[in-house]
């Protein structure tokens, strides 16, 4: 393998094509022979050795992107942009997540939709700014437009590679990054990946090693060596420069606690390949390139100190990275709380207007958002939601035949709404254990005429936030049909592990996309060898992670994710029971920026929590339900769907209070360091 590997490399003319290819074709039997290593960091490890320049050695540049749009169709433009960038030349690597934001600096205009992006490309730095103005050139911005002014589209180059770059069109990285929310809350989304390759942000020898190392193979040996010539490396640097500013900051003492406790024992990492399992070795890697990340950024931000240091002493009165990093260390400092997703928390939930004037909600400038496909975005952050169930079914266990009409499904729906509920999860298959399929004509026939009829009323569309519809099915077609007819979620208890179809018709359907984690389908899913976990939290995340990967492959993007751990679907009582008492442990496994997304639960109803309370009536169940659902939010889930809206929004409310109240650590940076504070 490490023969055909070495044959195709050395031939290769264009790195990311040949990248692609080999992508294509053996990733999944390399990834299993690189433990530690996925093959993303592989390939992009041996697309910088190559350049189109005769074989010589030229570095692929690792760029952080800023987006941002007020004008026309603000998500269809964000999805238009990244098209375009792809086809010169720039991969997209990483995403943020999506934000919402008052206008900055000209206030007199639309909300702007903000993310960030981390590109990989060969392009210099000027021919990338040309390239980006030529992308915004396409979709309609204008040269002369007023500065600051609306815009259809927005690119700016935040960060080249960790180098600085000046010329008279162009600073990197960019001198107002540290101003703005709008930048910092993206930007420490990429910054939170557990495999971050620093060299985005790095200014020294990590660049150098990465740009003049050539690609052959990597096996143990060799990822050995990496791991502690990079600790080796950000220990010296820490150690050198953290002297300078000793006793200036509680926040360099913890950041050095966090980072010398990951500092290997003597033998534990070793070149002779006898120390440690390769499973070890995958985890200890995992750990020492996770916590590379806040160092790297620590190493830029005190690496800008000597220039600071030179313009204090010709008088710039400019706010400078020292004063920045000094106003990061304090809990309550703006840049703190840029970076700490409960800074933009609104205490009510709405969505912007499209006057240039927030709606309801105080004085929240910034928030975290999810597309809905009709150019509206849902603010989901700043207190759980209420899903509410509406089967339209004649054989779901708890409800079937109740709201088969219409008619009788919107008087529920109404219900709902006026109880708490925020969303209605509409479904028309069965997926109770052991339930039958049906065909995706007849659930259609069961599901759209509801669906229109909850558009369509009078008292539902009067509702101040927005009621939002989810389809729940596991079929594309269906999925394709509910969204036309106004539906704005779809919801699928299989993660698209059921139709081969799905992820691409959600993808062009651009909409949120609730990926569920099951085994199996709902006729086999309790057969034992889907119900046996050795970690039951760490391994549902990782199958859901797998999912996801393929997702974004067919097309759908990161931000558009909600997940869902199935509590209830290939799982024992006790499985259940140990997924919600972990549900933190679940979303620290999962990929960034889903660390960061919503996550759903569903313990609605279930037969082991009436097996525990000794009843199986919808009353008493809807009462363990609420309690099982306040230890769900408790444990950082944002999203309970639920049969009883008005039970479980009265334990949520308070959930809610005790958590808003729960007293953060005095070092986050959203996500570097712990999470404990989410």
């Amino acid at each position: 393998m490490q023969r055909q590997i070495c044959a195709l490399m050395s031939s290769a003319v264009e790195p990311l094509q040949a990248a692609q290819n080999f992508a294509r074709t053996s990733w999944l039997t390399y990834s299993k022979a690189v433990p530690g290593m996925r093959w993303l960091r592989v390939l992009s490890q041996f697309a910088r050795s190559y350049s189109t320049e005769g074989h010589q050695m030229h570095a692929v540049k690792d760029v952080v992107v800023a987006i941002g749009a007020n004008q026309g169709q603000r998500y269809q433009n964000f999805i238009l942009a990244l098209d375009l960038l792809q086809d010169r030349q720039c991969q997209v690597a990483r995403y943020s997540r999506l934000y919402e934001t008052a206008p900055a600096y000209v206030t007199d205009q639309d909300p702007f939709l903000n993310a960030a992006v981390l590109l990989r490309t060969y392009l210099p730095p000027e021919a990338l700014l040309r390239t980006l103005k030529d992308v915004e050139a396409e979709l309609g911005r204008k040269v002369k437009a007023k500065r600051w002014g609306p815009r259809p589209i927005d690119l700016d180059i935040i960060f080249y590679h960790g180098e600085a770059f000046s010329s008279s069109a162009l600073q990197v990285p960019h001198p107002r990054w540290h101003e703005r929310s709008f930048v910092l809350a993206p930007l420490a989304d990429l910054l939170s990946h557990d495999e971050l390759d620093t060299s985005a942000f790095s200014m020294r020898g990590a660049t150098a090693r990465s740009a003049t190392q050539p690609f052959s193979y990597v096996n143990k040996q060799d990822l050995d060596k990496q791991c502690a010539a990079l600790f080796d490396e950000l220990q010296d640097s820490y150690s050198r420069q953290a002297a300078r500013l000793k006793g200036q900051s509680q926040f360099l003492q913890d950041l050095r606690e966090q980072f010398l406790q990951q500092q290997p024992t003597e033998g534990s990492i070793s070149s002779n390949g006898n120390a440690e399992s390769s499973d070890e070795l995958a985890k200890r890697s995992s750990q020492l390139l996770s916590h590379a990340a806040p160092a790297i950024l620590l190493q830029q931000v005190l690496s800008a100190m000597d220039k600071d240091d030179m313009s204090q002493q010709a008088g710039t009165a400019a706010e400078s990275p020292a004063a920045v990093f000094e106003e990061m260390s304090e809990p309550e400092g703006k840049y703190m709380r840029a970076c700490d997703s409960s800074y933009w928390r609104p205490s009510s939930i709405g969505t912007f207007g499209r006057q240039g004037h927030q709606q309801s909600q105080g004085d929240v400038d910034i928030q975290c958002v999810l597309p809905l496909g009709d150019e509206s975005a849902w603010a989901w952050e700043g207190r759980s939601h209420v899903m509410g169930i509406l089967n339209i079914t004649p054989d779901s266990f708890s409800d079937g035949g109740q709201y088969t009409s219409s008619h009788k499904a919107v008087e529920q729906a109404r219900r709902l709404v006026a109880e708490g509920a925020t969303m209605l999860d509409v479904g028309g298959q069965s997926t109770r254990p052991h339930a039958l399929y049906i065909e995706p004509d007849e659930e259609l026939r069961r599901v759209l005429p509801v669906i229109r009829a909850l558009v369509e009323d009078d008292v539902l569309r009067a509702t101040t936030p927005k009621v939002l519809i989810s389809i729940d099915t596991f079929h594309a077609k269906v999925a394709a049909g509910a969204i036309e007819a106004g539906a704005h979620i779809v919801n699928d208890v299989s993660g698209g592990s059921l139709d081969p179809d799905m992820y691409s018709v959600v993808a062009k359907l651009g909409v949120p996309y609730i990926i569920m984690h099951m085994r199996g389908n709902p006729r086999t899913m309790q057969y034992s060898k889907h119900i046996t976990y050795r970690d039951i939290c760490a391994e549902v995340a990782g199958e859901v992670n797998e999912r996801v990967q393929d997702a974004v492959a067919a097309g759908i993007k990161p931000w558009m994710i909600i997940t869902d751990p199935g509590i209830g679907f290939s799982k024992t009582a006790q499985g259940c029971l140990e997924l919600m008492a972990g549900l933190q442990r679940f979303r620290q496994e999962l990929q960034p920026p889903l660390q960061k997304m919503p996550i759903l639960a569903g313990p609605s109803r279930k037969r082991f929590l009436g097996n525990i309370i000794g009843s199986q009536t919808n009353e008493a169940k809807d009462r363990a339900t609420a309690v099982a659902a306040s230890v769900c939010v408790a444990n950082s889930a944002d999203i309970i769907r639920a049969h009883n809206a008005a039970a479980v929004r009265d334990a949520l409310d308070v959930a809610d209070a005790i958590r808003a109240s729960m007293t953060p650590p005095s070092v986050y940076l959203h996500g570097y360091l712990s999470d404990t504070a989410r």
